[in-house]
This record gives C-alpha cells, sequence and structure tokens, in this order.
C-alpha cells in the first residue's frame, strides 16, 4: 500500500527503448503489435451456430511500438478495430484496421511517436510534452447506433467509422456538446437513450455528462466541477439515477502540464479519502447531485445498477481494494511491456454498493472472491434487477485470466470455464441468436502455445461445457479491451 500512497513519479517515464529491452519482450502476443490489416474467411473449429447472424466489433491497442521506441503500459496504443462477421452461411469473415485519428496519421508519416499518451510521454524529454497534449488514441471501446460505428478513448472526442468497411470517418462529439468522454456510455433497452459522461483535467477537472434520446438528439447536458482531480474510468446508470464513483485515485496536474509526467505518472492513490458516489436525478441533471461516501474501492468496470421498491439503489461492480496491478513501483500492467510477468496482491472482486438515499448511507459488500474482469450482463437486464451476469476469470501472473464465468446474482451459484495455463480470454461479448431462444458468449482468446488467437463461442446457459465453436485467426490479437454484437 505504501508504495501506491507514495508521490507519482517526479521525471518523465519516456517511451521504452527497444535497444534496453530483452530479446523475450515481444514473446506475448497480448502485448505485442499487430501491424497488418487483413480481411480473410477464417478458419472454424467445431460447429458453428446457425442462428449467430450479426457482426462483432472489438476495439482495443493494435499498436505499441515505433521505431527505437515502445509504450510503457500495455493499456496503451493505437486503437484497432477488429470484426467477426456472421452471415449465417457457416462462415465468419474477419478484418481489422486501425483507427486513423490525428496521432496515427502523423506517426505513420514520420515512423516515430510524436504524441504523449496517458502512461507513456512523447521522446525528447520536458520540452516535447509541455501543456499535457495527450493524444486521443481511439482505442478503448467500440459501439454502433444508428448506423454509426462509435471508437472511445479515455476522456477525448470519439471517431465514427463505416460499420461495413471500417473506414475512419471524422472524430465528433456524440450530442455536439463542448465535452470529452470516457469508453463507457449506457444504452437504456427502454427508452433508447444513450448516457455518457467524460471528464476533462486543467486546473480543476470537470465532469461531463449528456443524454441523448434514441435518435442521438441532445436531451441534458451538464458540466459540473470536482473538487479533486479524479480518475474514473466506469460509471452507474439505473432507471432514474446516474452515479459516479469519484474512487480515491487521484491526478496532480502540475507535472503532466509541465511535462515532466504521464497521466498515469501523475496520479496517486489515497485511500484514506474513500471514495465518493455522486447521485445525478437523471429527469434533472442539473440539479445539485446527492454526495455519499463509500469504502475506498478501485474499479475499472460496472455491471449494473438498479433501484429497489424499498428505495435502495444497487450497483454492482468488480473492485479492488487497491490498483497495485497499475499504480505503484513496477505494477504488472507496465512490467509486462518488458517481458516480464508479474504478480499482484489485490484480485478484482465482484462487489456491491447499496446506496440508500434517505439515510445517506453506503453499504458495500463481496458477492464473488477472486480474480473478475470485464463484466457483461443481458442488455435486456440492464438498469433493472439482473438474474445473471458474466465476467473473465483467473490470476495468471502479469494479471491476465484464462477463463470466463457465468454468475447468479439470484442464489450465488456459478458455472465456470478454465482454458488453463497459457491461454488468455478477453471480455465476454454476449450475441443473442437470431432465433431468439439462445444466447451466445464471445470471447477472443489468446493461446501463446500457438501464438494465435480465437474466438471462443459458448452457449450462455452452458459456460461449463466450453466453447461448441473456436475462429481461429491466422496471427495473434493484441489485449483487446471491449466489444460490441449487432444483430443482423
Amino acid at each position: 500500500m505504501a508504495a501506491l500512497s507514495a508521490p507519482g513519479q517526479t521525471q518523465a517515464r519516456p517511451p521504452l527503448r527497444l535497444t534496453d529491452l530483452p530479446d523475450n519482450t515481444e514473446d506475448f502476443g497480448l502485448a505485442r503489435s499487430l501491424l497488418e490489416e487483413g480481411d480473410y474467411v477464417a478458419k472454424i473449429q467445431g460447429r458453428l451456430p446457425p442462428d449467430l447472424q450479426g457482426t462483432l466489433f472489438r476495439n482495443g491497442p493494435g499498436r505499441f511500438d515505433r521505431g527505437a521506441y515502445r509504450k510503457q503500459c500495455i493499456l496503451d496504443g493505437d486503437g484497432m478495430i477488429q470484426a467477426f462477421r456472421f452471415a449465417g452461411d457457416g462462415k465468419v469473415r474477419y478484418s481489422n484496421r486501425f483507427i486513423r485519428t490525428s496521432k496515427w496519421k502523423e506517426e505513420e508519416a514520420s515512423g516515430s511517436f510524436e504524441y504523449a499518451t496517458w502512461t507513456t510521454n512523447a521522446p525528447g524529454g520536458m520540452l516535447f510534452n509541455l501543456g499535457a497534449n495527450v493524444a486521443n488514441q481511439a482505442g478503448v471501446s467500440v459501439w454502433q447506433r444508428n448506423g454509426k460505428l462509435y471508437a472511445f478513448d479515455e476522456y477525448a472526442k470519439a471517431h465514427t467509422l463505416n460499420p461495413a468497411t471500417l473506414e475512419t470517418l471524422e472524430e465528433m462529439s456524440p450530442g455536439d456538446v463542448p465535452a470529452t468522454f470516457a469508453a463507457h456510455p449506457k444504452r437504456d433497452p427502454v427508452t433508447g437513450q444513450w448516457i455518457l459522461f467524460g471528464l476533462q483535467m486543467g486546473p480543476s477537472t470537470t465532469l461531463h455528462l449528456t443524454i441523448l434520446d434514441g435518435q442521438d438528439r441532445l436531451m441534458q447536458y451538464r458540466p459540473f466541477t470536482l473538487d479533486k482531480n479524479y480518475y474514473v474510468h466506469d460509471f452507474f446508470v439505473s432507471r432514474n439515477y446516474i452515479i459516479v464513483p469519484l474512487q480515491p485515485a487521484i491526478i496532480s496536474v502540475l507535472g503532466i502540464l509541465a511535462g515532466t509526467a504521464s497521466v498515469v505518472d501523475s496520479m496517486q492513490w489515497q485511500p484514506e479519502l474513500g471514495t465518493t458516489l455522486l447521485v445525478f436525478d437523471r429527469k434533472n441533471i442539473a440539479a445539485e447531485p446527492i454526495r455519499l461516501q463509500a469504502d475506498p474501492v478501485w474499479m475499472w468496470h460496472s455491471f449494473n445498477a438498479f433501484e429497489t421498491s424499498d428505495g435502495e439503489i444497487v450497483a454492482d461492480f468488480v473492485g479492488y481494494d487497491a490498483p497495485d496491478h497499475f499504480l505503484g513501483e513496477n505494477p504488472a500492467f507496465f512490467a509486462i511491456m518488458r517481458g516480464i510477468h508479474l504478480p499482484f496482491k489485490n484480485e478484482g472482486k465482484i462487489r456491491r454498493h447499496r446506496l440508500n438515499l434517505a439515510s445517506r448511507k453506503v453499504r458495500t459488500e463481496i458477492l464473488h472472491h477472486g480474480g473478475h474482469e470485464f463484466p457483461q450482463l443481458f442488455s435486456e437486464e440492464s438498469m433493472k434487477e439482473h438474474k445473471s451476469g458474466f465476467a473473465v476469470i483467473g490470476n495468471q501472473p502479469g494479471y491476465f485470466p484464462d477463463g470466463i464465468a457465468r454468475i447468479d446474482f439470484k442464489n450465488g451459484k456459478r458455472q465456470e470455464f478454465h482454458f488453463g495455463s497459457g491461454f488468455y480470454t478477453g471480455e465476454p461479448v454476449i450475441a443473442p441468436g437470431r432465433s431468439g431462444r439462445k444466447h451466445w458468449v464471445l470471447t477472443l482468446v489468446y493461446d501463446s502455445k500457438m501464438d494465435r488467437s480465437f474466438l471462443g463461442i459458448f452457449d450462455a446457459a452452458s459456460i461449463a461445457a466450453g466453447p461448441v465453436c473456436r475462429v481461429w485467426l491466422r496471427h495473434h490479437s493484441p489485449l483487446s479491451f471491449h466489444g460490441d454484437f449487432v444483430s443482423v
């Protein structure tokens, strides 16, 4: 804990020099760039479900190095969209393409890093990093909505792409508001609304809340000044409320502005502050939010939030006692870029906040122990009491899972499947079958022994039985964060 609570980096952390790294640095495929853009029919192992029809889009960093340099952290790289297209003809067509951000185009032309990103400063030292010019890489999440494909980064505008060709169209602000956006908007399955949040750093940090209607017309927008420079990756939305968890990860902007530290270098875990939950009324986000205090917990991703008949808000998520995999001295997410697989102490447990607005109290409980991440649930259960959910599970050295689980929130039962050592599972995306009788769970898996990746397809009701089909790529896939399945 001491390392996490210590001051952030006092010197700029530039890109790693490839000549300073061991020869095995790029042996691990999740941390190796995929430079080729392809379009081909993938190999099928097993029986492809005939009612699985549509497209799985995935987004994540596709390029970690240029010229003589390499990114410091596996979470940091140029965004690359991957598409798996299921036409119902027994075949799967795979394609991948880099998102043509301004940063990508300039660096592709120069052959070297030109911009700072959120974990890694640009080469050249302080003078080349003045003013917190953190570039938009559009490499975290992907959403299809109203005929457009959106690629989000962390606290930037979105990029739109052509869903059919993956061609980059424009950098834009959904709702045409003067805001930046985080990577995790919420879709309301009843009203069709899109609820987005983002943070904008400066001498003070501004929280941006945006609500769009089903046709993406602006309904509400609110900028809200925070009392500290919090880092927040995800949030909760229930039927009537927006809940923003201000976890005690505090960013000191002075080093960023001076060009002496990256955003993550400047981040400190301060558990003594606890977590502040801001509760906004969805019908009037301009009203003053309710502030509730909770135990300190790090959250990357939420499951869901819903309201109970007795007036509570229940918010389920994956939470960590401390983010030792990401912050502190030599965390696992940084070590892996040097070819080092490190263990970490704090695993992601499935937790539940119970917010009582009348008493202004929060109770937090642990529902499931062990390593979990990338929580997902059936889209129709969003913003109401959910019966079940899915997550990746396992804790191989370096913070990487080897399996997936289905969790029953009513009775606490679980189904699990583990591929085993050397296999690394990605976010389980839920895909409805065209017949309406089945759901499928799709996870992108890296097989380190074969140095190739495949898409594992599971029957959502029978996770423990293992995948019914594997869709093999001709190559590895770098770490892919988030996806969206669009039925036809």
